[in-house]
């Protein structure tokens, strides 16, 4: 992450956008890696089982707990909670992200659904066209600011 930050820096680039791009596909790829080994073995719906979880484990556990343990370990020193155990986002347009992610989740079921629950290069090329078109759409907000 660090390293990330530093990159996006020196050539002049957001931490959103290093975020939303280099820090989540470097995430992602033992997923994406694991999902086209169950897809190969006939188990497709393990590999969209898999991504689906994936995420709801990041969003629910790999937030809340660095900042539970933060919160920890300042109780423990004898510090000043409400202060030091804090983290603050720069919250601006995060309304706007969010609603498009759960807007893209909803295109994502719908694809599915029109291809009749099957994973093929049909679902994969559309599903990669509204992950461009959610980087163009987050991105161009983040440059211009239209949704803040």
């Amino acid at each position: 992450v660090v390293w990330v930050t530093i990159i996006g820096a020196v050539i002049g680039v957001s931490d959103y956008i290093m975020g939303l791009t280099i820090l989540a596909s470097g995430t992602s790829i033992p997923d994406a890696l694991s999902s086209m080994y169950m897809a190969r073995e006939g188990r497709g719906d393990m590999a969209i089982s898999s991504s689906i979880g994936s995420n709801v484990f990041d969003i629910l556990c790999c937030i809340p707990v660095p900042t539970l343990i933060k919160y920890v370990v300042v109780a423990a020193q004898g510090n000043n909670t409400t202060q030091l155990a804090r983290w603050n986002f720069n919250t601006k347009g995060i309304w706007f992200d969010t609603s498009l992610l759960l807007c893209m989740v909803a295109l994502i079921v719908v694809c599915i659904m029109n291809n009749k629950w099957v994973l093929d290069k049909r679902l994969g090329t559309m599903m990669f066209g509204l992950y461009f078109a959610f980087l163009v759409v987050c991105i161009g907000n983040k440059l211009v600011g239209i949704f803040e």
